[in-house]
């Protein structure tokens, strides 16, 4: 890497998987496992930059959705429809997302999360789960970062309803300082 011939660009580059919810149903104990079909779509944030082929996030697969950012942040990539079949009198008691998340460059400050959300009802609420200034990975290593835990609810009164629902999911936005 040359880093006299940086134009000054990054590329964000984003693939999410909602891996599990966790519940305490005795019959269905550990993680509920999802489909790998969904929806991932660019919501418009206000001021951000918007993400190409936003729907190649929705799976690990070496086909990312990008999105140029330099001192700047994505909308939401949001993704729904998940496909959990989460017993009705089963509790969630935590989500995990796992993303295969990289950037192109890290000099002058790399890519950081923006925001790390949970959608439910078609909107992203809850807490927000980002990392702080913890730059993204420079290249794809087919590794996923993890946010979230088998006891994290993000703040929110998940129940099998909500989290069946085609509405339920996660948005990720993503930054770079200039």
């Amino acid at each position: 890497y040359d880093d006299s011939k940086y134009d000054g660009t990054k590329t964000a580059n984003f693939e999410a998987t909602l891996t599990s919810a966790t519940t305490n149903d005795p019959a269905n104990s550990g993680a509920e496992s999802v489909s790998v079909s969904g929806d991932c779509t660019n919501v418009a944030d206000g001021a951000g930059v918007d993400w190409t082929n936003p729907g190649n996030a929705f799976s690990q697969n070496d086909s990312s959705a990008t999105a140029f950012v330099d001192g700047t942040t994505t909308d939401r990539d949001q993704c729904v429809n998940y496909g959990f079949a989460i017993p009705s009198n089963a509790t969630i008691v935590g989500v995990i997302l796992e993303a295969d998340i990289s950037a192109s460059a890290a000099n002058n400050g790399g890519v950081d999360d923006a925001k790390i959300m949970l959608v439910l009802g078609g909107t992203a609420q809850g807490d927000d789960k980002d990392r702080g200034t913890t730059d993204w990975p420079t290249s794809d290593t087919d590794a996923y970062v993890s946010w979230g835990s088998s006891s994290d609810t993000w703040g929110l009164s998940l129940n099998p309803t909500n989290v069946n629902a085609a509405d339920f999911g996660s948005s990720i936005e993503a930054t770079k300082a200039s």
